[in-house]
């Protein structure tokens, strides 16, 4: 009678931790964390591109996006164990052209914004399957600042130094224009279930 006991009590408890391994999808709880992630990025970034605004105006900050950016990126995507990157309709580098359900996102933001209702801190989440994997995506936009116009501005906004490294680096850029408050983008953040 003991062993039997014994036995039903390890099976219960295999099951109960089996059971919380697979975290169930609670928006919320995920929309706080992805967040967190879109936060901490940007915060991230900004910083980088500050520190070479200073030593190098807008001539320098164009290397960190054509440079740095990237492996940035890469490096917090490894430590979260999640996919990151930021996508656009103008893109300026190829890699940031959005997939199609990142595309439908920036078509809702797109439309959002033509209404007066984009918010900086407005975010997409979905629970998907892709390829028999169960993940989470989430995407948050990008709204262009005031020192963002030095490299992403009209074409009389962005000094000739900057526009040259621009044209050589990325001759096929659709990434100017823009004007503060603007939607530059989102912030794209996938992660395994």
């Amino acid at each position: 009678m003991k062993f039997k006991k014994i036995i039903l009590m390890s099976l219960v408890l295999a099951l109960l931790f089996a059971c919380s391994d697979n975290k169930e999808f609670n928006k919320e709880d995920y929309r706080a964390e992805f967040d967190g992630y879109a936060k901490e990025f940007m915060t991230e970034l900004k910083s980088v591109l500050q520190k070479n605004m200073k030593e190098g105006g807008p001539v320098k900050a164009v290397t960190v996006c054509s440079d740095t950016a990237q492996m940035l990126t890469q490096n917090f995507a490894e430590v979260e164990n999640i996919e990151i990157k930021r996508v656009s309709f103008k893109n300026r580098n190829p890699n940031n052209i959005p997939d199609e359900f990142e595309g439908d996102v920036l078509y809702e933001f797109e439309r959002l914004a033509a209404n007066g209702n984009l918010k900086k801190d407005t975010t997409v989440i979905k629970k998907v399957r892709e390829d028999g994997i169960d993940k989470i995506k989430f995407m948050k936009p990008i709204m262009v600042e005031a020192p963002c116009l030095l490299c992403h501005g009209q074409q009389t906004e962005i000094m000739p130094q900057a526009a040259e490294i621009i044209k050589n680096n990325y001759p096929y850029d659709k990434a100017t224009g823009y004007k503060v408050g603007d939607l530059r983008g989102a912030i794209s953040i996938t992660k395994i279930m």
